[in-house]
């Protein structure tokens, strides 16, 4: 019956960590697939205009010219003030800001591999039958009293 059970246990466990893991990746997909479909179709009314037919992923293609612009004028000195003055207003704006910091807290890490919440984990709980979901930086922190 040990046996069993334990078999049990395992099949469980690795059906929970494949499936949290399947959310995890499919999620960001189904996102990303998403809006580039939504762009394409929101975009073909300017490929009507410009090129007098439908070209598919035309809009696709102005949208992330447009993230590369963006991202070239956020990075000169003009831009990171634009940006300071932006980001001061947003955090000052009541339940905007809290909602505004989270986002930037989960959104920006530093390099893509390390910060508030690069990696998710599994902490089993004190009883030991479950297992909670977290969020970590990968570093070791000792904080007395924690």
């Amino acid at each position: 019956m040990a046996i069993r059970k334990t078999h049990l246990h395992t099949a469980k466990a690795h059906l929970r960590q494949n499936f949290i893991a399947g959310l995890f990746s499919f999620v960001p997909l189904a996102i990303t697939a998403f809006i580039v479909w939504w762009i394409d179709q929101n975009t073909h009314s300017v490929t009507d205009y410009v090129f007098h037919r439908r070209i598919p992923f035309i809009g696709v293609i102005l949208a992330l010219l447009a993230i590369y612009l963006t991202g070239l004028i956020t990075t000169s000195l003009l831009g990171r003030m634009i940006l300071g003055s932006i980001d001061h207003l947003l955090v000052k704006v009541p339940l905007v800001g809290q909602v505004y910091l989270s986002w930037k807290q989960i959104a920006l890490t530093p390099g893509g591999s390390g910060g508030t919440f690069s990696r998710v984990v599994l902490i089993p709980d004190e009883t030991g039958q479950m297992q909670l979901m977290g969020f970590t930086s990968g570093r070791g922190e000792c904080r007395p009293g924690v």
